[in-house]
């Protein structure tokens, strides 16, 4: 369902390379065999593949020298394909590099830097506060061993990985980076629910969930787990828009006055499964159900799944109440403006329910049962009433919040102070540096979960 970095379509009997869509030197790729078998895998377990790449990786460099500089102490790296302005990881990179910022010299490389500055416009600046920005447009050989070298250079106490899964690149460079400097490489687990290159050559991996740790022990083949909360703004920094500036918005997106306004927001792929949508087929329940509700979704269709919306919406006088935003970098004052926020499914996302505990919204939450990787109840209070795993007990507690505004007055205020409480950046921040001052013995933080705590999951070892 996600786009793929690295493509290969026949053009006059001949493969052409891609990167993101942009045409490359593609001969002198040294992983372009491996990724075209990688696109086909479903198995959670990576193990072969990284030794694949370690293998391409050394036959490479067999004859180049390498120089282990000594580690800065008062240096951190951070490693990352991309950024854009609507990713999840690009927010928790910038929120890492603000955190880190305040003690270390932090360096963010990036091995598709242009289109990072392309895709992420708004994001790059507020990183360049925090961090020095390096790297590259990798695609051939030559560039494997200058982003390791960046890298090696800068020399870093702990390098923060953030790469997109499938990223075989960024695997050979941490694969050289781990055998040939003393580098402490934490590989941020942020593409939980995907298989992922790269997990093999690192000294610890971050998660921020339970069912994360359990995946990473019994599906990919690794113990070696440390625990990260989700960051975001610091209590002080926190902008919450006035009650004025919330009925312009309600007003700009067409909400009549006195009526209700939900909203959702997830990449598309998020809303749909086995050619249908059971979220959007809810929402159009909701929507015959509450004759004064009005629903807003920022995402954006593939051909495929606008042909399911518009067949499940097939003359139906609910549409006119539906509306489909295009992303946008103002999305938090949406997230403000609106009654309840509902979660997507079959998959959910994190960081939208983090944004709306921030300003004292409440999230109606979809618990997947079928598997762990897709729902974020985990991230809410174990006693938080609105998650559900039935969708019409969904729709009910969505009923219930919009006609009670104590009741959402109540249930936000209790999850401003969970966010508080888990969210907010200084309260990361010493888990954070506690890891690094001491991560010449990273093994000491290695966490191991009950025997007994079992996550249902649809994953292919």
């Amino acid at each position: 369902n996600m786009m793929p970095i690295f493509k290969f379509k026949r053009e006059k009997n001949k493969f052409i390379f891609y990167i993101f869509g942009i045409k490359v030197a593609h001969n002198t790729y040294p992983f372009k065999l491996l990724d075209k078998k990688f696109r086909k895998n479903k198995h959670f377990d990576c193990r072969k593949f990284d030794m694949q790449i370690a293998q391409i990786s050394e036959q490479i460099f067999k004859n180049h020298e390498f120089t282990k500089n000594p580690i800065n102490n008062n240096r951190i790296g951070i490693l990352a394909t991309l950024f854009s302005d609507m990713g999840g990881h690009t927010e928790c990179v910038v929120k890492l590099a603000e955190m880190l910022s305040e003690q270390y010299e932090v360096c963010t490389f990036l091995s598709q830097k242009n289109i990072a500055y392309e895709w992420a416009k708004n994001k790059m600046p507020l990183l360049e506060k925090y961090s020095k920005v390096d790297g590259l447009d990798c695609g051939e050989k030559k560039d494997l061993i200058e982003l390791f070298d960046k890298i090696n250079q800068f020399s870093p106490r702990v390098l923060f990985v953030y790469m997109h899964m499938d990223d075989s690149f960024d695997a050979g460079v941490l694969y050289l980076l781990h055998k040939y400097t003393d580098i402490k490489i934490i590989y941020c687990n942020h593409g939980s629910h995907c298989p992922a290159l790269g997990m093999s050559f690192a000294d610890a991996i971050g998660n921020t969930s339970d069912s994360t740790f359990y995946v990473n022990k019994e599906y990919r083949g690794f113990d070696k787990n440390v625990y990260f909360n989700l960051m975001d703004d610091k209590k002080e920094n926190i902008i919450d828009i006035s009650e004025e500036e919330k009925l312009s918005i309600r007003k700009g997106l067409g909400i009549k006055e006195g009526n209700y306004f939900t909203l959702s927001g997830a990449t598309s792929y998020k809303f749909f499964e086995n050619g249908t949508s059971p979220y959007f087929e809810m929402i159009k329940r909701l929507l015959a159900k509450e004759p004064n509700l009005q629903h807003v979704v920022i995402t954006k269709f593939s051909d495929e799944e606008k042909q399911v919306f518009e067949k499940i919406f097939e003359n139906s006088q609910e549409k006119d109440r539906l509306k489909i935003l295009n992303f946008t970098s103002e999305y938090s004052k949406l997230f403000q403006s609106c009654d309840v926020f509902v979660d997507s499914f079959p998959m959910a996302s994190a960081f939208a329910h983090v944004e709306m505990m921030k300003h004292k919204g409440v999230s109606v939450v979809k618990i997947n049962t079928k598997n762990a990787l897709y729902s974020f109840q985990e991230y809410f209070p174990k006693d938080y009433k609105y998650k559900f795993a039935e969708v019409f007990e969904m729709e009910d507690g969505i009923i219930e919040l919009l006609h009670n505004p104590e009741k959402r007055k109540i249930v936000g205020e209790e999850l401003y102070k969970h966010y508080l409480d888990n969210f907010e950046l200084s309260k990361a921040k010493n888990e954070f540096i506690n890891i690094i001052e001491n991560s010449e013995h990273i093994e000491d933080f290695y966490m191991h979960l009950d025997e007994n705590l079992k996550f249902n999951v649809e994953i292919e070892k």
